[in-house]
């Protein structure tokens, strides 16, 4: 299991962020290697992944879900989705606080994700390092909109 935390501080209120953050059109175009974030039901998404880790390439098919949504506070996304060269199946932990007497937010996450296939056999100190990139990426994203 591999597991990573980041934190931005974004120039916007709570709430503000907690829209972006619930916009499907913002978490495909925010999301690294997403190609996909198509509504299938409230808080129910069918997604496409493309990944690139060294030699390993591929895209995956699955679906999101938020679960534990607390507005404008918190949510869960969780991810399952396979592909020719093995899966990946994880949750990310979102969460803002108010900074600045709100006019700021840091916003956190926490993630936990497992692979198979091929894709474990990137080795878990590579594939940690660039679950990390993809994660200061997505943050990175966030806080340019």
């Amino acid at each position: 299991m591999l597991k990573f935390t980041g934190q931005r501080i974004v120039a916007r209120a709570p709430a503000d962020l907690w829209r972006l953050l619930m916009d499907p059109h913002v978490l495909r175009r925010c999301i690294p290697g997403c190609e996909a974030f198509d509504i299938v039901a409230p808080e129910r998404f069918r997604i496409t992944i493309k990944v690139s880790l060294g030699l390993v390439r591929g895209r995956f098919h699955g679906e999101a879900e938020l679960r534990d949504v607390i507005e404008p506070q918190s949510y869960c996304l969780s991810i399952h989705a396979k592909g020719t060269t093995g899966s990946i199946q994880g949750q990310t932990a979102i969460r803002l606080d108010p900074l600045e007497g709100g006019l700021q937010t840091e916003l956190s996450l926490q993630s936990d994700a497992q692979v198979a296939g091929m894709l474990a056999t990137v080795g878990a100190k590579f594939f940690h390092g660039a679950a990390k990139s993809l994660a200061e990426q997505f943050l990175d994203e966030i806080a340019r909109l």
